[in-house]
Order: structure tokens, then C-alpha cells, then sequence
């Protein structure tokens, strides 16, 4: 018996399908490696069904490539935030280990 397919399946196969390869291309030439593509696209993906049941996208390529790059930028934002967390706390443990701040080093000290 043959798999019947609903909506949803047959939007996504017309409409997002077609255009993974091209996303992936498009993301891997955009962002850095260090990404999870799958990740990007798997999320993308939701999103743009999540939106598809709240109203018709006209535009679903554009809106999936749009989605997919909002998401790539978030993941960035979030690991530049982490990035700098880590070398607050960082500086943080040195000024503790230095009993002696820079600004009170004489000056041939080298102060980082």
C-alpha cells in the first residue's frame, strides 16, 4: 500500500526539499565551520513550517534562507557572549592570582 501523503509532507517536498543543497552551499560559503549546518537547517526547517501553519509564505525559498541565516547569526552572537564570559572570568582569576594591579606596576613591567 502506497505512503499517502499529507499536507505538510508534499509542501515540504515542493517547496523546502529542493533547496537544501543549495542552502547548505550557501551557509558553509557564509559562516564559519565551526557551526552545526544540521543543526541550522534542521531549525530552519521548524520555523518555517511553524510560520507556514500560522499564515501562507509566499516566498518559502527566500523565507528559508532568511530563517536559516537569523539562525546562523544567533548561534554566532551566542558564542561571541560565551567567548567574552570566558575571558571575563579569565582576567577575573588572574587579577585575583596578581595581588598587584597594572596600573600600580612600575613601569618597566609588562602588563598584559
Amino acid at each position: 500500500m502506497p505512503h499517502e501523503f499529507s499536507n505538510q509532507d508534499r509542501w515540504y517536498a515542493e517547496n523546502l526539499e529542493p533547496h537544501e543543497g543549495m542552502l547548505r552551499a550557501w551557509l558553509g560559503s557564509r559562516f564559519s565551520s565551526d557551526l552545526d549546518l544540521d543543526d541550522i537547517i534542521q531549525e530552519a526547517y521548524l520555523r518555517v513550517f511553524k510560520a507556514h501553519q500560522v499564515k501562507e509564505i509566499k516566498a518559502p525559498k527566500a523565507f528559508l534562507f532568511a530563517t536559516a541565516r537569523n539562525i546562523a547569526l544567533n548561534m554566532l552572537r551566542e558564542s561571541m557572549r560565551k567567548l567574552q564570559i570566558n575571558l571575563f572570568n579569565r582576567n577575573e582569576y588572574q587579577s585575583q592570582l596578581d595581588p598587584m594591579p597594572c596600573s600600580k606596576k612600575p613601569r618597566y613591567i609588562f602588563c598584559p
